[in-house]
């Protein structure tokens, strides 16, 4: 509930800022519970931002949250104002801008909002910005005409009819990339889909750049994971994994029931390598923090947003955006990021399963639509 309200423009708790966790859509909390949590959440927020208090250290968030309080005018020192990857501003980041008297420039791709589930709210879609002068940036010099209808094909699905334009060199779209493909990079969904093509890759002597810096890919969660599982409970740092699970049967019985992407993958890696220990001993060796001398770029879609490759393959473990049983917020989050993905390679691109799939089932749409038009 803090955490939401770091993120808002609000300057008090308000009931929006509640988490909904087992809670079904529409239905009230007593009222004795919610005056307990909110005076429970402003403590928390009273001891965050008290300097003689250092049991709970404020957040980047946190401090954040003062500066809007504060009510600074950067129209005394600024004429204007350029907000980039507008689609991921929160609430906060939004009104701080937007309560300025200086000129305002927003610059984003409403098809580009990965942050969603860390509070990003679509500035470019804020009602009250429906006055603004509104110019369309859809040519870009990093891929070409074929990366560009791919593109297309993908935002189609969300119903967009705006089009890319690829203006740069000719990138070949392949099912898989060429064996002379210099340092190629390798874009997962799944932070355990990096760390398995990171274990392959290690073992066979390549060296492998993790974008980001290994140390944002969990490798201690899996540590404690393979301890876990091995019944060494007092080898595993993260004490919250203990909290969590009674034993590893119970990790593999709750991984079957929600079929969690990650937690399947964790255990696969596990129960799947001979001396993981081992394994992971090497993996770090073979770790390189200069991307040159990589043999193998590593990174989650995610991370790989605002950067560029000559060639970029797209792994198998991206969720399929037509499953029926997806729900629209997530089927749109899904292919807004297969779409960062697929505009990422220069020269060569290779796509896996799921975008094959997807332009299976658009020249099935089109055909459909044709045919139905003649008719």
């Amino acid at each position: 509930m803090v955490s939401n309200f770091l993120c808002s423009p609000l300057d008090v708790f308000h009931e929006s800022h509640i988490p909904i966790i087992n809670r079904k859509p529409g239905s009230q909390m007593p009222p004795s519970f919610l005056e307990v949590l909110f005076k429970m959440a402003e403590d928390l927020w009273a001891r965050m931002i008290d300097p003689e208090d250092s049991s709970v250290p404020i957040l980047h968030d946190g401090y954040l949250k003062l500066y809007l309080l504060s009510k600074p005018d950067l129209s005394r020192q600024y004429d204007v104002i350029l907000a980039d990857e507008a689609q991921d501003l929160n609430g906060l980041t939004l009104e701080l801008i937007k309560m300025q008297s200086c000129r305002k420039i927003f610059v984003g791709d409403r098809h580009q909002v990965l942050y969603r589930f860390r509070g990003a709210d679509n500035a470019l879609d804020d009602p009250e910005l429906n006055d603004a002068v509104d110019l369309n940036l859809t040519r870009s010099f990093r891929f070409g005409p074929a990366t560009a209808s791919l593109a297309n094909m993908i935002l189609s699905f969300k119903g967009e009819t705006l089009k890319v334009v690829g203006a740069g060199a000719r990138t070949k779209i392949k099912t898989a990339l060429d064996s002379t493909a210099k340092r190629p990079a390798l874009l997962h969904r799944t932070v355990m889909g990096v760390i398995t093509s990171a274990l392959d890759f290690t073992a066979a002597g390549r060296k492998v750049y993790w974008v980001g810096g290994i140390d944002g890919y969990q490798i201690s969660n899996i540590e404690d994971l393979y301890w876990f599982s091995e019944g060494q409970s007092q080898k595993v740092k993260n004490k919250r994994l203990l909290k969590e699970f009674n034993d590893w049967d119970q990790y593999l019985a709750i991984a079957e029931e929600t079929k969690d992407r990650e937690m399947v993958r964790a255990i696969k890696i596990i129960t799947g390598s001979d001396d993981l220990e081992g394994k992971l001993r090497q993996m770090r060796a073979m770790t390189v923090k200069d991307e040159s001398l990589a043999d193998i770029t590593l990174a989650t879609a995610h991370r790989s947003k605002g950067l560029e490759w000559d060639n970029v393959a797209l792994m198998d473990d991206f969720p399929d955006p037509l499953d029926p049983l997806m729900d629209h917020g997530s089927r749109e989050d899904e292919l807004a990021l297969l779409y960062v993905a697929t505009t990422r390679a220069r020269h060569q691109l290779a796509v896996n399963q799921v975008v094959i799939g997807l332009m299976r089932e658009c020249t099935y749409r089109q055909r459909l639509a044709a045919s139905q038009s003649q008719a």
